[in-house]
């Protein structure tokens, strides 16, 4: 009979050669792994080969054996091999009736992942989710399993956490239900003479005012840079958490955000808006741009210069504020100050993410792992010919497809499918007259003149009988992928003391850093060195080559002292004395712990600098004639001796 033509030619995922002659069976023998061999070519009563992309492909082999000699042979009880036009395939399951034994086996790829499962992990800061799938492909040692992935070293976009890292007052946003006598302790004489658009500030904007600056300052920006955060939402919102109906068209939010920043329930939280500004603002502000150009970049304004005219309005509100909650208050690690009462803070970490296979409680095999893994965002794992492929059903549907078809061309014997109205059908079932290897788990279809059927599909599985040129075929619509899931975040409350009360002349800053005396125990080690770089940062020291000596607030320093100061600042062990003389860069080339952390410190005979990971700003370092600050980017660390404090 005719058969469908098919093109086979430059398949990308590569093919199957078929026999000569395709409706026989090569010899098949079954291979124990003593090196029993049993021939059941003259045996086999039927053979069915079913290929998916959604689980594992299986051959089964009906043999007679009326002399039971197969039945109680030592082959049906180990992982005995047989090979199907050069795909080999592992023995998993034996069934008897009457004088037929039927044998089911799954490709040796497959087979080879099931049997691993010892607890592994990786982080996705350094590893992509298709390389350690790869990992695990390439662990068995009994076959080498080829591997393929043609997005192997690329990183997809990925969600970002419902919470944001960092640290906010844990009232930040939330409006006292009376008059408050003050704001931040700012006396209300100060509060009357703050004003927004030329009218007096309400509580409300007064509250967002407050919070855009502490926010601003905790996050290393300088006056200017608050002064503008505030000239801007002034500008866009009039420092009000202005709802859809009081916006124009989908804006919402302090910074008046669209869509396409998130959910109107993120948007209108303060701290989130107040985040997604400072994010863009201040790294345009750390590139050398001025406030009014940092802040068109951000918001991309119809009206770029329209902030300007509520300058002086911001630099009213950030000299109000700029010392009641942000800045040096900001989780303050302390100078020479007293402190009065106590202040809480909500604490925001992100945990690592990490790629595991299973763990210490639960078992899960390279197959599961590796299924679940492109689940999760929605790609193909399977194996076809031999191989293992990796790939998202984007890249399938870039292939060429092996043929274009109706209900009425050559070779098809039926094609059925079920839409919903108004909807494309999304499964169909395809039964063609073909070649044992003309269709293969992930090819390439087009339909044609089949309405709400027509179209690009993915071969999802092919089923046939050896013995017949007959094959069904499962076809599917390709399906959008999925962004990498948002790191896990975890939010704890802690104390930390009340407004500092600075002690009187420069000396304060004079004296020999030591961990801040209000600082609750469970801040951990890295909060603590990041608030002293906060602290640092607001003394804008100036660089000095070879300055090593005690800092003081508009002091000088060098790379290796600014480091020092900070890390003797959150109580964390130096590798030697910080008085007279801070140690030099190189000190630091074996000191700590080896390897990376979540503050890790970078080191070589001529530079220093610490990287950030999990908070606002990522690298504390000297550079623009600063003698140590925060910076919102990392940079290289080519040639640098990767260490990490203890804890961290």
């Amino acid at each position: 009979m005719p058969t469908l033509t098919v093109n086979t030619r430059r398949r990308p995922l590569g093919t199957v050669r078929p026999p000569a002659r395709d409706l026989e069976l090569s010899s098949i023998n079954l291979r124990g792994d003593r090196g029993q061999v049993a021939r059941l070519k003259r045996s086999i009563a039927s053979a069915e080969l079913a290929m998916t992309i959604d689980g594992a492909s299986t051959l089964t082999l009906k043999v007679r054996d009326a002399s039971r000699n197969l039945l109680r042979s030592a082959l049906l009880r180990t992982r005995s091999v047989c090979v199907l036009d050069n795909v080999t395939y592992t023995l998993v399951k034996v069934s008897r009736d009457g004088n037929e034994v039927t044998l089911i086996f799954e490709e040796l790829a497959i087979n080879l992942l099931r049997r691993y499962s010892k607890p592994r992990k990786a982080n996705r800061a350094n590893t992509t989710r298709a390389q350690f799938i790869r990992g695990l492909v390439q662990e068995p040692h009994e076959a080498r399993i080829p591997f393929r992935c043609p997005e192997l070293n690329e990183r997809q976009p990925q969600l970002e956490p419902e919470n944001r890292p960092g640290v906010t007052p844990a009232t930040a946003g939330i409006m006292p239900a009376t008059a408050p006598r003050t704001v931040g302790n700012v006396p209300l004489s100060v509060l009357a003479r703050l004003t927004v658009k030329g009218t007096r500030a309400t509580r409300e904007q007064l509250v967002h005012g407050q919070l855009i600056v502490v926010m601003c300052r905790r996050r290393g920006g300088d006056r200017e840079s608050c002064a503008g955060a505030v000239a801007t939402a002034i500008q866009e919102s009039e420092l009000k958490n202005k709802t859809v109906a009081q916006s124009h068209g989908t804006s919402c939010g302090l910074f008046q955000l669209i869509n396409l920043h998130g959910t109107v329930a993120w948007r209108m939280n303060p701290v989130n808006s107040i985040n997604w500004f400072l994010d863009g603002f201040l790294l345009y502000r750390g590139r050398g741009l001025g406030w009014l150009a940092a802040s068109h970049k951000r918001q991309a304004s119809a009206h770029p210069t329209a902030p300007a005219q509520w300058w002086s309005e911001g630099v009213a509100f950030t000299a109000a504020f700029i010392g009641t909650g942000g800045g040096n208050s900001s989780v303050s690690l302390g100078n020479a100050a007293s402190f009065e009462g106590s202040r809480s803070y909500q604490v925001t970490r992100v945990e690592p993410y990490e790629f595991s296979r299973g763990s210490a409680d639960q078992r899960e095999t390279s197959w599961q792992c590796c299924r679940r893994l492109a689940d999760e965002v929605q790609w193909r794992f399977f194996a076809r010919g031999g191989a293992v492929w990796y790939v998202s059903d984007q890249w399938l549907s870039k292939q060429r497809p092996v043929a274009k078809l109706h209900e009425f061309s050559t070779g098809v014997v039926s094609l059925t499918f079920d839409y919903e109205t108004r909807r494309d059908a999304t499964e169909a079932t395809l039964t063609v007259l073909t070649r044992r290897y003309g269709f293969l788990p992930g090819d390439v279809i087009q339909i044609q003149r089949e309405g709400p059927g027509s179209g690009q599909w993915l071969v999802s599985a092919v089923r046939r009988i050896l013995s017949t040129q007959r094959a069904e075929i499962t076809l599917i619509r390709k399906r959008a992928r999925l962004p990498e899931p948002a790191p896990q975040t975890r939010t704890e409350t802690i104390t930390v003391g009340g407004r500092e009360q600075q002690t009187s002349g420069a000396g304060a800053f004079n004296s020999t850093p030591t961990a801040g005396p209000a600082v609750a125990a469970s801040v951990s080690v890295a909060e603590r060195i990041y608030a002293a770089a906060q602290e640092a940062t607001n003394m804008r020291w100036t660089y000095s080559q070879g300055n090593r000596n005690a800092q003081r607030a508009g002091g000088q320093a060098d790379c290796s002292s600014g480091v020092s100061w900070v890390l003797a600042r959150a109580g964390v062990a130096l590798p030697g004395p910080l008085r007279p003389n801070a140690p030099v860069s190189g000190a630091f080339m074996g000191w700590g712990n080896p390897g990376h952390g979540k503050v890790t410190v970078y080191s070589n005979a001529g530079h220093i600098f610490m990287h950030f990971r999990g908070f606002p700003m990522r690298r504390f370092d000297t550079g623009d004639g600063s003698g140590g600050r925060l910076w919102p980017t990392y940079r290289s660390v080519g040639g640098f001796v990767p260490r990490h404090p203890p804890g961290t």
